[in-house]
């Protein structure tokens, strides 16, 4: 069966957690391919980067991994970005029988049930989850958390504190981020001048 790894979000901008997370996933559960699916128009947060541009952060992050493959599913769909809609793209190219992977944080968990038809996205994927924040993924807590029908099962991989907000933010402040994000995005974030103010 082909094994897709899904990693779908703002990526606003990516770093290295993000990156880190994908390739335990990868190495653990044997994709073929990982996709990193950055948001189009995110339907929960506005005021974000250019889609155009936190995309080609996202394609330089993913550049060095031969299994990471930058998508533009959602940057190129107009409209509103849905998960659901997502998932039915990548079935529809990839074939009927592939089995999708979604990979989210552990503070996802209990949000996941707020998306758009988050029953149906959640029968269409086996959903796998990182420890974040230095929480580690309790199997218990999450399975009291999800439909009893989910399927998931938990990354291995370190926790970090590090986040998006948390690069824009020392960006903001004229802070280092070197070794937080991969170089080629802090080039990117330097040269077009983001998180400045």
């Amino acid at each position: 069966m082909l094994e897709i790894g899904i990693s779908g979000g703002t990526y606003d901008p990516v770093h290295n957690w993000h990156l880190l997370v994908g390739e335990c996933a990868r190495d653990q559960f044997g994709f073929h391919e990982t996709l990193f699916i950055s948001n189009g128009d995110p339907v929960h947060k506005s005021g974000r980067t250019d889609k155009e541009l936190r995309w080609g952060m996202l394609a330089a992050g993913c550049a060095s991994n031969p299994y990471f493959r930058a998508s533009r599913i959602e940057v190129d769909r107009p409209g509103k970005s849905f998960m659901l809609d997502t998932l039915k793209e990548v079935k529809r190219q990839y074939g009927q029988d592939c089995r999708l992977n979604l990979i989210i944080g552990l503070d996802t968990v209990e949000p996941i049930m707020t998306w758009h038809g988050a029953h149906e996205v959640l029968h269409m994927v086996r959903l796998l989850v990182a420890p974040r924040y230095h929480e580690l993924a309790d199997k218990d807590k999450i399975r009291k958390a999800l439909p009893c029908d989910t399927d998931f099962d938990v990354i291995d991989c370190p926790t970090s504190s590090i986040s998006s907000s948390l690069i824009r933010e020392r960006v903001r402040l004229r802070k280092t981020i070197k070794y937080m994000v991969p170089p080629e995005v802090e080039e990117m974030i330097m040269r077009h001048e983001l998180y400045r103010d």
